[in-house]
Order: structure tokens, then sequence, then C-alpha cells
């Protein structure tokens, strides 16, 4: 097999695995890949409730997703109006969103 259809990973950082051909997700996991071959909880499984939806929704970001910057690797922090925000578009409760910031007094 050539080097360009090889199904390698390579680390990026500490945590995260880069697949590095096209053909690379399919021979590893086949056409029964799920999210949870990867560690990552299924958010699209029927028959789960909105507060289990959010609970999953808010680990996925919480523990897998994060910032780098300036070197450092930064959690990212969901308050409940943001996870409220988010799991409206990401579960289709919402067509549409509008984000904003309260106005504070000074």
């Amino acid at each position: 097999m050539n080097g360009r259809n090889e199904a390698t990973l390579k680390m990026v950082g500490d945590n995260v695995q880069v697949l590095t051909t096209p053909h690379s997700l399919m021979e590893k996991v086949g056409l029964g890949a799920d999210p949870t071959d990867f560690g990552l909880p299924d958010l699209l499984e029927d028959g789960i409730d909105r507060e289990e939806q959010d609970a999953r929704l808010l680990n996925v970001v919480q523990n897998h997703l994060f910032i780098y910057k300036d070197g450092r690797k930064l959690p990212i922090i969901v308050i409940p109006p943001m996870l409220e925000f988010l799991s409206d578009l990401f579960f289709e409760r919402e067509q549409q969103a509008i984000l904003w910031k309260p106005l504070t007094q000074p």
C-alpha cells in the first residue's frame, strides 16, 4: 500500500489524535463507527430526555474541547445560560437563537 493511503494517526498536543488520510477512519472503525468508539458520549441517542441531552453536551464541551492560547491548554467553562443556548441549537429545539449579554448598570 502506498504511503498516501496508509491509516496512521499522529498526536497533536497531549491527547488529540488526527487521522492523516481520508480513508483512515473507515479502515479504523468501518461503517459501524459510533461516537463512543472515540470516547465521546452519543449525543444523538434516541429516547434520552432533555436533561440527559444537556448533561452529555456539557460533558463533551467541558471534558473534550479546549482552547490553546499562548502555549497553554485552557478549559472551556459553560454556565447554565450558555448550555441552554448551545443545547437548543444543537438539538434543534429552536431554529434560530440570539446570544446576548445582559445590560449591566455601571
